[in-house]
């Protein structure tokens, strides 16, 4: 048994007959998946509750991007909605820090939110050629 993941771009039927490598941004069999950037910000001190940290970007415009931090604990926190640790061993969501970037025409915001203060993360940022 096999099967094909692909993902194609805002808009358009992954079903669609007839579609170009450009219309992709994944498709396993072609090399669609364009990563622009891959930035890591080690040791960012938290000093408070929520913490609020900013880094500038040179693209002009708001990109496309995907962030992960990683807590003290070794837990790591996904972008968005469900942005708590999650334990694999337990298989339990962490209701405790939260993770939630933003960005704009000139900067990446990085908001996390633990009880607590004083201690340092690690955040993995992926910018994206088109919208996820």
């Amino acid at each position: 048994m096999s099967f094909v993941f692909d993902l194609t771009k805002k808009g358009i039927d992954v079903f669609d007959e007839g579609l170009t490598p450009n219309d992709y941004i994944l498709k396993l069999n072609l090399n669609t998946f364009k990563i622009l950037a891959k930035v890591n910000y080690f040791d960012l001190t938290v000093s408070g509750n929520p913490t609020t940290f900013t880094q500038s970007h040179s693209y002009g415009y708001a990109p496309n991007f995907y962030a992960f931090c990683k807590f003290p604990d070794g837990k790591v926190a996904m972008a968005g909605p469900l942005s708590f640790p999650y334990d694999r061993d337990t298989r339990v969501l962490f209701t405790g820090p939260s993770f939630t970037p933003e960005v704009d025409a000139s900067n990446f915001y990085f908001i996390l939110t633990k009880p607590g203060a004083n201690y340092d993360v690690d955040i993995a940022l992926y910018v994206f050629e088109v919208e996820l």
